[in-house]
């Protein structure tokens, strides 16, 4: 479902209801939240909602058990909660460009995480369960205010083979 650069305030809670749907492109429109509904979309594989004005991620999203791609930037997003570490499918997690202080040490438990986009937020500090997740391959960290011990984490990235961009 195609529905970007409509100037969207609010999408319908109805959207849960499409049990088929496996892609949703919902980027550069108007919107503050997501229904909780979306949740529901346990065959969403691609979500792409960046360049709104998101506030926060529902918790709801712990049960989209097929998603691969969460594109969140690009919003004002301030916390990521621990549901979003029960994806199992979760490779591509991108929410550069947000409000984002903290990582949650839980992320670590999505073992499939191949890309994590989190540059141009407000993180000082990184978790050291990042170390843990095997196939982390990208890193981006950039335009962030890391303190040393983050920046020696991102070391032990590389020395594992990461790709970090700082």
């Amino acid at each position: 479902l195609y529905a970007s650069g409509n100037r969207l305030k609010h999408l319908p809670t109805s959207l849960g209801g499409l049990m088929q749907l496996d892609s949703l492109f919902i980027f550069n429109n108007e919107l503050t939240q997501l229904p909780m509904e979306l949740g529901q979309l346990t065959r969403l594989t691609h979500l792409n909602a960046c360049q709104n004005r998101i506030l926060e991620i529902p918790d709801s999203f712990e049960h989209l058990s097929s998603l691969i791609r969460l594109d969140l930037s690009h919003n004002k997003i301030r916390t990521i909660p621990s549901s979003l570490s029960r994806l199992p499918s979760l490779v591509h997690l991108l929410l550069s460009t947000n409000e984002l202080s903290k990582i949650p040490s839980e992320l670590a438990q999505v073992q499939s995480l191949e890309y994590i986009y989190l540059f141009s937020n407000q993180l000082i500090d990184l978790p050291e369960s990042l170390l843990t997740l095997p196939r982390l391959t990208y890193l981006y960290v950039n335009a962030n205010a890391l303190s040393h011990s983050a920046k020696s984490l991102l070391d032990a990235l590389l020395l594992k083979g990461c790709i970090v961009v700082v």
